[in-house]
């Protein structure tokens, strides 16, 4: 090997930092022989540089700080040396145990997820967030899980009205935080959706329309649709609107002040939400119809009411 060319301080630092770390490319070696024996450096560059190749400009804050304050030895000689020690012992990354893969919670309630590693080297590690958090939550260290003996963070959230009918997608990870290499477990992702508060049932519909409302001989006609809230899959979709426990009140006018025409009227779902109701009717009534289903409240001019003309 030809020996190197004197360079400047600085440069000189840069250089023997490399250790002959790129001992498989003999021809690319920026150290001598020497200096790999003497570290015991099996030929990795990437022990004191952030790539694969040693350059200048890629050394490692860690191991400038090492030769800074011990030069060669025992300085740089012990970064290396516990950093191989570190990577033999350290082979495995942290597990970050599996959690629902959904959570409900209602606006100004508090939920808590807790998020439990292991790690079979017994690394220390820290639960870190792979995912902007929502406004309001926190991810605290909780010390010990009761129930498993390990380690254990906490998801805590009291969503705010502000967050109701929304989906957030939260993703985790459990990151060691005092070993060289930093190792991270595989990330995990669970959802966790925001109902408003107050009657569930209510919480599950987006809107409540009254259609068409006609009169004919001493009848009344209704048909509408309900919407439901986005949050529900279709599954969930499908369920509710098979339901037959469900009902609806009917009044004249244009608010639940008027006259009642039906109370607690069962009503029944098409698979896109449709639905249409009968009811005797005879004059005189109102010319407007009021309905509430589960808290909404929907109305509608009635089409050729007698008492009011044709509409």
């Amino acid at each position: 090997m030809k020996k190197p060319k004197h360079l400047p301080l600085n440069k000189a630092i840069s250089s023997t930092i490399l250790l002959a770390a790129c001992l498989e490319l003999s021809s690319q070696a920026y150290a001598k022989q020497e200096w790999a024996n003497l570290y015991g450096n099996p030929g990795r560059c990437n022990i004191c540089h952030t790539g694969t190749v040693g350059t200048d400009n890629n050394v490692k804050s860690a191991a400038k700080s090492a030769f800074n304050s011990g030069g060669l030895n025992p300085g740089l000689k012990n970064y290396v040396t516990n950093s191989l020690a570190d990577e033999s012992t350290n082979t495995k990354a942290p597990v970050l145990n599996a959690v629902n893969a959904q959570w409900d919670v209602i606006a100004g309630e508090q939920i808590t997820i807790p998020l439990i590693y292991s790690d079979v080297d017994g690394d220390e590690a820290a639960v870190i967030a792979k995912t902007k958090l929502p406004a309001g939550a926190t991810l605290t260290d909780v010390g010990t899980d009761t129930g498993t003996g390990l380690s254990r963070w906490d998801f805590t959230w009291t969503p705010s009205d502000a967050q109701k009918n929304k989906m957030y997608t939260l993703k985790f990870a459990a990151k060691e935080t005092i070993t060289t290499k930093r190792k991270t477990s595989v990330t995990l992702a669970t959802k966790v959706r925001v109902w408003s508060a107050g009657d569930q049932d209510s919480a599950r519909i987006k809107s409540f329309i009254l259609s068409t409302a006609s009169w004919k001989s001493d009848v009344l006609t209704l048909k509408g649709k309900v919407v439901l809230n986005s949050l529900l899959n279709a599954t969930e979709k499908a369920d509710f609107l098979k339901r037959t426990d469900l009902t609806v009140d009917i009044y004249q006018g244009k608010t639940t002040g008027g006259l009642v025409i039906a109370t607690q009227l069962p009503i029944n779902f098409t698979r896109n939400g449709s639905w249409t109701l009968t009811q005797p009717l005879t004059t005189p009534f109102a010319c407007d119809v009021n309905m509430k289903f589960e808290g909404w409240p929907a109305s509608k001019k009635i089409a050729k009411a007698a008492s009011c003309g044709k509409s």
